[in-house]
């Protein structure tokens, strides 16, 4: 009789439990036609609570309500010898823009990616499933999700170009490592999942919400009137965002229902949504209160 592979003894599992299922050779069950369906009946209704929710968040938006936006570039002048010197800092406001367009912009990204996968990239998505990875939802994210940190950096009370420029760079950093991660294990077996894309994935991550902790507690220490909603969009996104790290875990430790990659896709597209109409309704209502 002639040796069983590590696929021919799962699915030989699976059939004593009264259910076939073929596996690949990285170890997760083969994807069905059925499951590519509710993924993207999935993207479908995303796609459309995205638009909608978007374009009336951008429609709503009091365009007199702006914050300013400083560069800050060290100032100079001469010193006794008439030589130029560099001084303190001295900041220069660039515009005044209501961040809550930031959440109508963030939305509307997440329905062109949702939008796109079900429609005219819907056979590359597919693919990209059958094979553990999602090209399309990295690239999203690297956009959406830096434009949301950068909206919860302004409501902390952090103003400087230059600070929102880093943190929007290092959050797309982490979802690109993110995209590294899943193009470079996509084909190995769960037990060989090579995990440093993973790790260094926390390191931008964390810098960016460094600072903006700094600026929100500076702002709490200086102030006695931050408002509630400022509070709950720090901590209710913080902790929802943290779904999004324990859910790649599980979805590549194969854990569960996490072992089928379209378990773990729509847990990403569930959340995902969940975080962006979070952060874009509690900032519309708290500042159009």
């Amino acid at each position: 009789m002639p040796a069983m592979t590590p696929a021919d003894e799962m699915k030989e599992v699976s059939s004593s439990q009264g259910k076939v299922e073929s596996f690949s050779a990285t170890g997760r069950p083969e994807i069905s036609a059925e499951e590519l369906v509710t993924a993207n009946r999935v993207n479908w209704a995303v796609s459309f609570v995205q638009l909608i929710t978007g374009v009336v968040i951008l429609v709503l938006t009091d365009e007199d309500e702006e914050f300013p936006w400083f560069s800050i570039f060290p100032g100079s002048d001469e010193d006794q010898a008439g030589e130029a010197r560099f001084t303190g800092p001295r900041p220069d406001e660039i515009w005044e823009f209501n961040p809550g367009y930031l959440s109508g912009v963030f939305l509307l990204l997440s329905w062109l990616d949702h939008f796109l996968v079900a429609t005219v990239f819907r056979s590359v998505y597919e693919d990209g499933l059958r094979k553990n990875r999602n090209v399309f939802r990295w690239i999203e994210y690297s956009v959406s999700a830096s434009l949301m940190h950068v909206l919860i950096a302004l409501l902390s009370g952090v103003q400087s170009v230059n600070l929102l420029v880093q943190i929007f760079g290092n959050v797309a950093t982490c979802m690109l490592f993110g995209l590294a991660f899943e193009v470079e294990n996509g084909a190995r077996p769960l037990k060989d999942v090579n995990w440093l894309s993973f790790y260094l994935g926390w390191i931008p991550y964390m810098f960016a919400w460094a600072t903006i902790f700094a600026y929100f507690f500076y702002a709490v220490d200086n102030s006695d009137d931050v408002p509630d909603w400022v509070w709950a969009i720090i901590f209710v996104i913080f902790i929802i965002n943290m779904a999004f790290p324990i859910a790649t875990a599980l979805q590549w430790r194969g854990v569960g229902k996490f072992k089928n990659y379209v378990y773990g896709e729509i847990t990403f597209i569930i959340v995902s949504m969940v975080s962006k109409q979070l952060l874009a309704w509690i900032n519309f209502g708290g500042s159009q209160g």
